[in-house]
């Protein structure tokens, strides 16, 4: 089963995506793909530079290019997780490459919740610097990939409602698929 894993930051994209690799899922993060390429041009790496970083390929190659270079670094297994989509773009692509239907997520958390999470990331992280993440999130089409989603998991209480809340998702996404053919 091929899945993808979209949402603001914050919201808990990388846990959704632990607790599927604990569930036999090869994980691939997009963003893990802007900060490999930004390392072998040995560019300073902080979130922000790779979401300009993640700008400018895009500006640069399409909306699609993120996704591409994942699809040119990685091998596909039968089951694998695209993790941090950011476009309609993005996921097409990702269909056609694999010529399978992808399943997406998007994960929510309230922004004060969000807040925090980042702040343990990065000290100096601000509401102001979350808010302007966000806009610059909206303008790849974020909100579109929110409107498409096939599952909305909310992440605003504990890992251990999360992982119950993944796995109801990965048990109704295989039984679609299983009633599909």
């Amino acid at each position: 089963m091929i899945m993808a894993i979209a949402g603001r930051p914050g919201a808990g994209k990388s846990s959704v995506a632990s607790i599927m690799k604990r569930r036999g899922f090869k994980v691939i993060e997009l963003s893990a793909q802007i900060r490999l390429l930004m390392k072998k041009e040995r560019k300073p790496i902080t979130p922000i530079s790779v979401l300009e970083e993640g700008k400018l390929l895009r500006r640069r190659y399409g909306k699609s290019a993120v996704a591409r270079l994942a699809m040119k670094h990685n091998r596909i297994a039968k089951n694998t997780v695209f993790s941090g989509l950011r476009s309609k773009s993005e996921l097409d692509y990702i269909r056609k490459s694999t010529g399978k239907e992808v399943v997406l997520i998007y994960v929510t958390a309230p922004s004060t919740i969000r807040l925090e999470r980042l702040k343990k990331r990065e000290r100096a992280y601000t509401y102001a610097v979350m808010r302007k993440r966000d806009s610059e999130e909206d303008k790849f089409g974020l909100g579109r990939l929110a409107e498409g989603a096939d599952f909305i998991v909310s992440n605003s209480s504990s890992i251990t409602a999360l992982r119950n809340d993944v796995n109801y998702v990965l048990a109704m996404a295989a039984n679609a698929m299983n009633s599909k053919g």
